[in-house]
């Protein structure tokens, strides 16, 4: 089972990859569902895919966000750089992004991102269909859940978020951050909402009622290997690489099995104290307290509690140990106040006598840092250790990657003839010298391999070689290793143009006009409410879809009821399993509703060519369409931007109960309430 990192820098990949990690995954500087990342370049890139090489690790590249139509060509090119530097597979969210990849650069593998909000079967084999090979499941499904996708989707690679930073809002729907802050976390701009305060009119009180722990499965991660999940995923593309390495080796540990119990432990605490809040295990056990309300940042592990405050000084009692410059937390009660964050400076026992560490169990004193006010009895976090850190790394002098050209040689009686397929295209080059008969017996493609194995600055390097120097007219060839050098200076030089020529150049036409379908326009999407009840509009009947099903046989049998009870019904689709179950219906009549996120025409005419009898469908809702051009369309959208969806849709509850409540947050108010099984925040 792949152990796979987030690598939010060249560094932090390292990291990962140094920790145990069999492959990473990162952004490039456009395209990324996280932006704020450091993300990578094209030549970032190709050093990290010089080191994979070398490891035999992997490398995963998300293009996780909603495409528009002005920013195909920029993805066309990016993909053909990723294509070019061999990358081992692209983590999608949007459909335009796998049709490209699919139709210019097939050798990239296509991996279903989370963002899809896939979690059912269904969702899993429309991706399958579709030219998917892996997908990576919503983190709201238990192990169970997980199982039966597993066991009814046997012939896909699926890969499960194991730890890291849980979202509130379920996997791809969250609407939060663009509606609070015009952030779009669908367009690599989360605000975070989640993790700010609000207050609450029935309790009276302040919280971060939205606030997720952290999920860490710990030994249950064996579970998933049981299950034969193929992949498991750590989030984290914000995060350090002392944060990647640690988590890598914990989670390697495990997986390996031949660490003891105490080296483990020790592995946990290392990891735990680069970054982690409140923890939990997350949906696998269908846990119900996912929410930490009172502290929505880094608590590492609980180190020990005050016994005594002095007027410079206190006491802690410590349940583990700690070292100077370790760093520690208190935690302010008021949520909305800053919480004392100090490295430990100075450890005295209870003699007075300095020390450098103090043990789990033992009471030691230090100095009351500057504006921290201690309390008797008060938890005390350790959040940093001194000596965790992974080490620096040079990357000026790191090699860039060499891409491996397969070579047919040929040593012709008055030249070397070389060719190969490079960037599409054939090439062919001769070389013409004087080939002179050995004087003594010598293997000269042993040598030509050797000297070709080298090629100094160059993008490539040997791949395979097909060598005969049967057509030379002589027993054993030789060649001054002088001009054999100058010929791969030459020939290098040459594969090095063709592929800046090629990574350079201009873009094919992606999109044409195209003739309308006769789509319906559909009614303002206000008009229809959320989802699951029957609105009428115009004389028409549409019924939404909800983006998130909690078992899918019982609730399609439940659409087809009411379908069969209206055959005129509109069917709003909104996540990739309704597309699966309207491809199985053609008789049913469909829209593309607000969830499926349709922003340019190659997404809008996957939709059309699968559903041919779809009625129209709805413009991606975080933008109006007004003033854009849709000649390209299959047909012209509706407007959603009236529609005020829900700012969270949640598994996850709401940690003052399960009725409705009010909750505000600098002036603006906002309910909370049950939808079925879900929680739903709306203005």
């Amino acid at each position: 089972m792949e152990l796979s990192l987030p690598a939010g820098s060249l560094e932090s990949a390292i990291a990962a990859f140094k920790g145990g990690a069999d492959s990473v995954y990162l952004g490039m500087k456009d395209f990324s569902a996280r932006k704020r990342a450091q993300n990578f370049s094209f030549d970032d890139l190709s050093k990290l895919k010089a080191i994979a090489s070398a490891q035999g690790k992997k490398i995963y590249i998300t293009i996780n966000t909603v495409i528009f139509e002005d920013e195909l060509e920029d993805l066309y090119r990016v993909l053909r750089q990723l294509e070019f530097l061999q990358v081992d597979g692209i983590i999608v969210q949007d459909l335009a992004a796998a049709a490209l990849a699919k139709r210019f650069f097939p050798s990239l593998a296509l991996h279903g991102s989370t963002q899809l909000a896939v979690h059912t079967s269904m969702g899993v084999k429309f991706l399958q269909k579709h030219g998917f090979s892996r997908v990576v499941l919503s983190r709201e499904l238990d192990f169970k859940q997980i199982e039966k996708i597993r066991k009814e989707c046997p012939d896909i690679e699926l890969k499960v978020f194991i730890h890291g930073a849980m979202c509130y809002g379920f996997s791809g729907l969250c609407e939060a951050s663009r509606m609070i802050t015009g952030r779009s976390a669908n367009r690599g701009e989360c605000a975070q909402i989640c993790r700010s305060w609000f207050s609450c009119r029935q309790t009276q009180r302040n919280g971060y009622f939205f606030s997720m722990k952290d999920l860490e499965i710990g030994p249950e991660i064996l579970e998933l290997q049981k299950i034969g999940i193929d992949s498991v995923k750590v989030e984290g593309r914000m995060k350090g690489p002392a944060y990647c390495y640690a988590v890598a080796r914990y989670y390697r540990m495990i997986l390996n099995g031949k660490s003891s119990q105490e080296d483990i432990d020790n592995a946990r605490t290392a990891m735990e104290t680069t970054f982690l809040r409140n923890r939990s295990d997350g949906y696998f056990t269908d846990r119900c307290d996912l929410l930490c309300p009172d502290y929505p940042q880094h608590m590492g592990v609980p180190a020990g509690k005050i016994a005594k405050v002095g007027k410079s000084q206190m006491a802690i009692k410590l349940r583990c140990p700690v070292a100077l410059h370790d760093g520690l937390l208190l935690i302010n009660p008021d949520p909305r106040r800053e919480s004392a964050k100090f490295p430990l400076l100075d450890i005295e026992d209870q003699t007075g006598k300095r020390r450098s560490f103090a043990n789990s169990g033992e009471a030691f004193f230090t100095s009351i840092p500057e504006g921290c006010t201690p309390a008797e009895g008060q938890e005390v976090y350790l959040i940093s250790l001194h000596d965790n850190n992974p080490g620096l790394v040079k990357e000026e002098t790191l090699p860039h990657y060499k891409r491996p050209v397969d070579t047919n040689a040929r040593v012709l009686g008055d030249r070397i003839r070389l060719s190969a397929i490079i960037c599409r295209t054939k090439h062919t080059k001769d070389y013409k010298l004087q080939i002179q008969e050995a004087t003594s017996p010598s293997d000269f493609e042993a040598i030509f391999e050797k000297t070709f194995r080298s090629s100094a600055d160059s993008m490539f390097t040997l791949g395979s070689l097909d060598f005969s120097s049967s057509e030379s007219g002589k027993t054993s060839v030789f060649v001054p290793i002088s001009a054999l050098k100058e010929i791969r200076r030459r020939w290098y030089s040459e594969l090095d143009s063709i592929a800046e020529s090629y990574l350079g150049s201009d873009v094919p036409s992606l999109i044409s006009p195209q003739s309308k379908e006769d789509i319906e326009k559909l009614p303002n999407r206000s008009l229809l409410g959320l989802w699951d009840q029957i609105a009428e509009a115009d004389g028409i009947s549409y019924l939404p879809l909800c983006p998130v099903m909690d078992n899918e046989e019982d609730y399609f049998e439940s659409v087809e009821a009411k379908l069969q009870a209206n055959p005129e019904l509109r069917i709003g689709l909104n996540n990739p399993a309704h597309i699966e179950w309207a491809m199985a219906h053609p008789e049913a009549k469909v829209f593309a509703d607000v969830y499926l996120y349709l922003a340019n025409p190659i997404s809008a005419q996957i939709i059309a060519d699968l559903l041919p009898n779809l009625k129209g469908g709805y413009f991606f809702m975080e933008v109006s369409p007004k003033g854009l051009d849709f000649s390209s369309w299959p047909f012209i959208p509706s407007d959603a931007s009236d529609f005020r969806p829900p700012l969270f849709i949640s598994k996850a509850g709401f940690p003052e109960g399960d009725g409705d409540f009010t909750v505000s947050q600098n002036g603006k108010v906002y309910h909370v309430r049950r939808v079925g099984s879900l929680t739903v925040l709306q203005e």
